[in-house]
C-alpha cells in the first residue's frame, strides 16, 4: 500500500506531466483523481515524479536521506576522467542518473597500479593445466553431475527481496538467509573437512559471509589457498530506494526509471 505522503505528492502533480507519460490516466481539466488509479498506475506515476526530483531530493522525501551519508565524502575517479574526485553519495547517484560510470577508490586509492608495473609478457602465454589424468577425470565426473536446479532456487530467492541495497534493512536480510543457507549447505560435508560459516560486519546493515574449508587435520605450514568472491548486493542506482532486480511485470513504469540497475 502506498503511503499517504506518496499519494499526497501524486495528487500534486501538474496535469502536463501526467498527460506527457501516459495518456490512458483519467483526467480533469486542472486535476486528477488519485483514488482512481490502480496500483500500476500510481507506482507508475511516483516513479516518474521521483524521477523529475534531485536524487537527494528524493531519497529524503522516502525516508532513505540518511543513507547519503552526506558527510562522509568519497574518493570517486569518473571513468574517461585522469584524475579522482572528493564527493558525496549523493553526487555518486547523480553521475549514474547522467548516466556515468565510476570506481569508488576512498579505501583502494592504489587500485590498478600494481597490474600496471607488471611485465606484459606475464600473460603472452596461456596458462597450462598441470591437472593429472586421474585428476581430470574427477573434474569431467563433477561436471556431468552439475544441474542448475539449486541455482535457480536461490536466485528466485534472492530477487524476492525488495531490494538488497546494503544500507537497507532488505540489505540484511538477504545476506543473513546467504549466511544461514551457505551453513545449511556446509553442514552436510564429510568429517574430512573443517567448515565454518561467519558474517563480516560493515559499518552499513548488511555484511559479508565468509566461508572457510579446509582439510580436517592438516598441520601443512604453508597451505594453498584457493579463494572465491562474489557480491550479493543488489542496488537500483537511479532509485535506490525502489526494487531491485528490477521485475518488469511487476509495475508498468517507464523504462526511464529503472535504468542503470545493477
Amino acid at each position: 500500500m502506498l503511503a499517504p505522503k506518496f499519494l499526497a505528492l501524486a495528487a500534486a502533480a501538474s496535469a502536463s506531466l501526467v498527460l506527457a507519460n501516459d495518456a490512458q490516466l483519467p483526467l480533469g481539466v486542472n486535476n486528477f483523481n488519485v483514488a482512481s488509479l490502480n496500483t500500476a498506475q500510481r507506482e507508475s506515476l511516483l516513479l516518474e515524479l521521483f524521477d523529475a526530483m534531485d536524487i537527494e531530493q528524493a531519497m529524503t522525501l522516502t525516508g532513505h536521506g540518511e543513507e547519503l551519508l552526506e558527510n562522509r565524502l568519497r574518493l570517486v575517479r569518473v571513468f574517461g576522467e585522469s584524475e579522482a574526485h572528493w564527493m558525496t553519495e549523493a553526487d555518486k547517484l547523480r553521475l549514474k542518473r547522467a548516466g556515468k560510470d565510476f570506481e569508488d577508490l576512498t579505501e583502494t586509492p592504489d587500485l590498478g597500479k600494481l597490474n600496471a608495473q607488471r611485465a606484459s609478457q606475464l600473460y603472452d602465454k596461456p596458462p597450462v593445466s598441470k591437472l593429472s589424468a586421474e585428476d581430470k577425470e574427477d573434474v569431467r565426473r563433477i561436471w556431468e553431475g552439475i544441474t542448475d536446479k539449486h541455482l535457480r532456487a536461490d536466485i528466485e530467492k534472492l530477487t524476492s527481496f525488495w531490494n538488497r541495497n546494503a544500507y537497507s534493512n532488505w540489505g540484511k536480510l538477504s545476506s543473513e538467509w546467504v549466511q544461514g543457507h551457505v551453513t545449511e549447505i556446509l553442514a552436510g560435508a564429510t568429517k574430512k573437512v573443517k567448515t565454518t560459516v561467519t558474517a563480516f560486519p560493515h559499518s552499513f546493515p548488511q555484511s559479508s559471509v565468509i566461508a572457510h574449508i579446509e582439510a580436517a587435520g592438516d598441520d601443512t605450514a604453508e597451505k594453498k589457498l584457493v579463494i572465491i568472491g562474489a557480491h550479493q548486493d543488489s542496488l537500483n542506482y537511479r532509485m535506490p530506494f525502489f526494487r531491485s532486480p528490477v521485475r518488469p511485470t511487476s509495475a508498468s513504469f517507464s523504462p526511464s526509471c529503472v535504468a542503470n540497475v545493477k
